[in-house]
């Protein structure tokens, strides 16, 4: 009988444009609105608050070096890509005091910048944030659609278009699909009236995602290479382009086409190397690639690639999540090699550093699940299924009726079977087979499911 291992979590900006932002049609001031404690942009000295100027990246092996202003609030995503393949970024903030210049070096950032809002704009947004914090998010909808309402009417086309977009998240938050499809578009509507490159290509890119989060596969995939095609028209957007291949070869994989995602990942190491040596965005690549490597079962290749992501790791963000994710793949390496002592090791590995930075979610159920792989592989099938049952119990909170609860379902089915119980079994495997007929009508996981209700029926 075939296990679900689970290696990637179902899942998720113009250099130059050195302008002055009063040029830039719908430019407005940007602000900090939260920095997260002990990230890297709080070590670096940056503060909720800051109004971003400027930003400066030094030049990696095949690119030169390139500076700009913010323009917009999705620009510290895209300065965080470009820091991540070219080894640090200059931000240039302005405080009541002054301005100040940090150096922020890779890892995980945790910021969030806001355009400046008008007051009566401001009172709304806030009003909606605090509906939202409170969980009333129908409420929360409302009083953005009311803010981006108003600053359309201002003619104020990025602050417009960012209320948009978060109508949209808040009403994918609220399980009102159509609404959300409708404030995103208006949002990308809103961007391609500026001349701001970045803007328009991180507004599909997170259409894409939306589209993602609502399994419309192939609507994401669409948004995705939308996005592709404008960074593609600048060569000095390779360091966006390999990132946003990566975020296809994800899509890619997630409906079993393994070839074409790796097509993506090649391409995306390829641009990612053109920045310094070793770099963040490049042990990134990596990981993906050693991905499909494990699917087509070419193990030594997947090794030497998630080996590499982890030394990177390990040197510039020790701890994070990436560095758990390298361990966890080294593991099902281990695991599909018969080698089940150094399996469980990169396993508990992986775990620890999951728990600590958050026991309740899929990654950390994604360790816990394989770990009881290993033990029922090893026949101890009370401890497969306490593995396998805390596993289910995670994802029933983090992600309720999701397809990681139907793969942990299952594999409490082939525990089930393999101590001779077939009744349970079976309702294990109709139980996983029917969330994922709801959720991936076509994919693999439902022809692996149907094929255990088909061995146990005829046993």
């Amino acid at each position: 009988l075939e296990l679900f291992l689970i290696i990637l979590p179902v899942l998720f900006s113009g250099l130059s444009e050195a302008i002055a932002e009063s040029t830039i049609p719908g430019a407005e001031p940007v602000f900090l609105a939260s920095v997260a404690p002990g990230s890297a942009a709080e070590k670096a000295g940056l503060a909720t608050g800051d109004r971003l100027l400027r930003w400066r990246v030094p030049a990696g092996q095949g690119v030169p070096a390139a500076e700009g202003v913010f323009l917009s609030p999705w620009d510290p995503a895209f300065l965080e890509c470009e820091a991540s393949a070219r080894g640090f970024a200059e931000i240039t903030v302005r405080r009541s005091d002054g301005e100040k210049t940090v150096t922020i070096r890779p890892g995980t950032w945790n910021l969030s910048a806001k355009p400046e809002l008008s007051p009566d704009i401001e009172a709304l947004y806030a009003g909606s944030k605090q509906h939202t914090q409170q969980g009333r998010l129908k409420e929360g909808v409302d009083l953005l659609q009311q803010a981006a309402l108003l600053a359309e009417a201002g003619e104020h086309t990025l602050e417009a278009a960012w209320l948009h977009f978060w109508v949209a998240e808040t009403a994918r938050k609220s399980q009102s699909p159509e609404l959300c499809g409708e404030a995103l578009a208006k949002a990308c509507h809103l961007a391609k009236a500026t001349r701001i490159t970045r803007l328009r290509a991180s507004l599909l890119e997170w259409q894409g995602r939306l589209r993602f989060f609502q399994r419309d596969l192939p609507g994401s995939i669409d948004s995705i290479k939308q996005a592709v095609s404008v960074w593609e028209q600048s060569p000095e957007h390779c360091f966006q382009l390999a990132r946003i291949l990566i975020s296809l070869g994800k899509i890619y994989q997630q409906q079993g086409e393994i070839e074409s995602a790796g097509q993506q990942y090649k391409r995306a190491l390829t641009l990612a190397e053109l920045g310094v040596p070793d770099n963040l965005l490049s042990a990134e690549a990596h990981q993906q690639c050693g991905t499909v490597a494990w699917w087509r079962s070419e193990f030594d290749t997947a090794v030497a690639h998630f080996q590499k992501a982890l030394s990177i790791h390990r040197r510039l963000a020790p701890g994070e999540s990436a560095e758990a994710f390298d361990l966890n793949c080294l593991g099902l390496v281990s695991w599909r090699k018969g080698d089940l002592a150094a399996a469980e090791s990169y396993f508990r590995d992986s775990l620890t550093i999951r728990q600590k930075i958050d026991p309740g979610s899929i990654d950390t159920a994604t360790s816990v699940n394989n770990l009881g792989l290993v033990c029922l592989y090893q026949g101890d099938f009370t401890e497969a299924e306490h593995f396998f049952r805390q596993a289910l119990d995670i994802s029933r909170k983090a992600d309720p009726g999701g397809t990681f609860e139907a793969q942990f379902l299952q594999n409490l089915g082939i525990v089930a079977a393999e101590r001779g119980d077939l009744a349970k079994a079976e309702w294990y495997y109709n139980q996983s087979t029917s969330v994922f007929e709801r959720l991936a009508p076509g994919r693999l996981e439902l022809a692996h499911a149907l094929n255990h209700e088909a061995i146990v029926a005829h046993d």
